[in-house]
């Protein structure tokens, strides 16, 4: 009785056992073929702490480069580490951009502060001083611009959102760029999402950091920092390490 009893227990644990290792193996193989989450590559990225701005070219839109008003205008990166322009005059526009003419299909983050003035905008797909995309930041909300053979387009100055930028707030922006649509974040909230690009002339082009007094009296003073571009892997996780 107590040989067939050991034998029933023994017995029991070795099936025990071989559900066991046949649980662990199905785990195992699971883990093994189950399609990993890609991690996005950056392909740029500048936090100005080093002081300088290397790797940026800046373009002189109005007035044209060499004129005297430049003179006391120029982008610096201040005290703060941010990189960006005071102008000391109405009527002037810059662009100061950086990475690679080959990008297509990217991620680009930026934080922006606006220290005075109501014109901020972001640019991308930056081919040309007279050729690229931008989102166009204002108290009443964000326009879509499009710089084609140097002519620019606002769609009449439609409204795209009506999110509104204030002045000294840093703001986290993102924008999605996938084939011929595009999307536009702050702090998070998805506040233009898969906009068209029905003209899409532009497939590929580097960033930019865009600073212009508008047709306002207002004097701007625009600051950018934490720039990140990367590629569409991970959107969630494009953010300044």
């Amino acid at each position: 009785m107590f040989i067939n009893c050991l034998c029933y227990i023994i017995t029991e644990v070795i099936n025990r056992m071989k559900k066991t290792l046949a649980f662990i193996f199905f785990i195992s193989f699971f883990l093994l073929i189950s399609p990993k989450k890609a991690e996005a590559i950056i392909l740029f990225q500048d936090n100005f702490n080093d002081g300088n701005a290397d790797g940026w070219s800046i373009d002189y839109l109005t007035p044209a480069d060499g004129d005297t008003s430049w003179n006391d205008s120029k982008w610096e990166v201040n005290d703060n580490g941010e990189y960006g322009i005071t102008f000391t005059d109405t009527q002037m526009r810059t662009i100061s951009s950086a990475g690679d003419n080959v990008w297509y299909d990217y991620i680009y983050v930026v934080e922006l502060t606006g220290k005075s003035g109501v014109d901020k905008n972001i640019v991308f797909r930056y081919k040309d001083r007279d050729n690229w995309y931008s989102f166009h930041l204002r108290d009443d909300g964000i326009r879509f611009g499009t710089m084609k053979n140097g002519k620019y387009f606002d769609n009449n100055g439609k409204l795209l959102s009506t999110f509104s930028f204030e002045n000294n707030i840093t703001y986290l922006l993102k924008i999605v760029i996938r084939e011929n649509l595009v999307s536009f974040f702050v702090n998070g909230q998805c506040v233009v999402e898969d906009l068209e690009m029905s003209d899409n002339f532009i497939l590929k082009g580097k960033i930019g950091l865009y600073a212009s007094t508008g047709d306002s009296i207002y004097r701007t003073s625009v600051w950018f920092d934490n720039v990140i571009v990367c590629t569409l892997d991970d959107p969630y996780n494009c953010d300044y390490p």
